[in-house]
């Protein structure tokens, strides 16, 4: 029974990890999508 528990956990904590890794890599690729996005609206303005 114990080591099914602990083996969850482990899963868990794993599952947390990746999620948070992904969240991370969304998040720089979005603000780098938005720098670049607010670079060409302001390169467009000035022209």
């Amino acid at each position: 029974m114990f080591p099914m528990v602990t083996g969850f956990i482990n899963y868990g904590q794993q599952t947390v990890r990746a999620a948070r890794y992904i969240g991370q890599s969304f998040l720089i690729t979005l603000s780098q999508a938005n720098q670049i996005i607010y670079c060409w609206n302001e390169r467009v303005i000035s022209v």
